[in-house]
């Protein structure tokens, strides 16, 4: 949209020049098709205006599985404990949450950060963690489902989606904010919206900004469950499962009558 076709091959080079090719020429037929439907459903209002087709209509992902929400602090007999949940890339933010840990760590603050997830980046941030001041305080659990997925957030304090960007909605912050844990992510227009005040959010990319709201929560325990009590409420309304089959129903009768 930008115009910057040079740098859209190049940011798909990586899968080989005749796909990157491919995906640039697809973009224009995409969007071609767009113009000419009925309404084009995006999951944020932030997406809608940034993809500039008309007759966009923002449906919020509705969850249909509601977690038991758990309570804040987790335990106020073990240090806290930070969870991040995602893929291990460079997009995802993993090394700016890594950076803002070591900062509190060197201020003498004793936490562990629990690392949910699994991906490509997973044994270089192994090797980092075991650098000072990190070392000892970092744990990878990696891909954790369902139960396995709960005990492991029942003992966690607060989560960090640090993500750099390629984010359209943001399901780990709309499911732990139903968890009722508090919630700090980067300042995404996705993530602002989904937020909507149920948490805090830190300059993108800035490490240093990341820690002084980590710190914030650690040191105001009542703020903490405050937001987590938004978060869980915020959830409820914004992911209603039955309300987002709804509006995707009312939109194809439109389309039908």
């Amino acid at each position: 949209m930008a115009g910057r076709h040079g740098e859209c091959l190049r940011c798909n080079a990586g899968q080989g020049w005749l796909a990157s090719c491919k995906l640039w020429l697809l973009t224009f037929v995409r969007r071609f098709l767009c113009r000419r439907v009925a309404s084009n459903i995006t999951p944020t209002a932030w997406l809608g205006g940034l993809v500039q087709l008309p007759r966009v209509v923002a449906i919020p992902h509705g969850l249909e599985f509601i977690a038991a929400p758990v309570a804040y602090p987790a335990s106020a007999s073990r240090s806290p404990v930070i969870a991040f949940q995602g893929r291990l890339v460079t997009t995802k933010g993993v090394g700016i949450l890594f950076e803002a840990v070591r900062i509190l760590l060197a201020q003498n603050r004793e936490l562990e950060l629990l690392v949910i997830g699994d991906g490509p980046e997973r044994a270089s941030l192994e090797r980092f963690s075991q650098d000072v001041p990190l070392a000892g305080h970092v744990r990878f659990a990696g891909r954790l489902l369902g139960t396995e997925l709960d005990a492991a957030f029942a003992h966690t304090s607060l989560v960090v989606v640090p993500s750099l960007g390629r984010e359209v909605f943001g399901l780990v912050v709309a499911e732990n904010m139903l968890r009722c844990l508090p919630v700090i992510t980067s300042n995404l227009g996705a993530f602002v919206e989904v937020l909507d005040g149920g948490g805090l959010t830190f300059r993108t990319g800035d490490a240093g900004a990341l820690a002084q709201e980590l710190a914030r929560l650690l040191d105001d325990p009542a703020l903490a469950t405050q937001l987590a009590e938004r978060a869980r409420q915020r959830a409820l309304e914004f992911c209603d499962f039955p309300r987002m089959l709804e509006a995707h129903a009312r939109i194809y009768r439109q389309v039908h009558g």
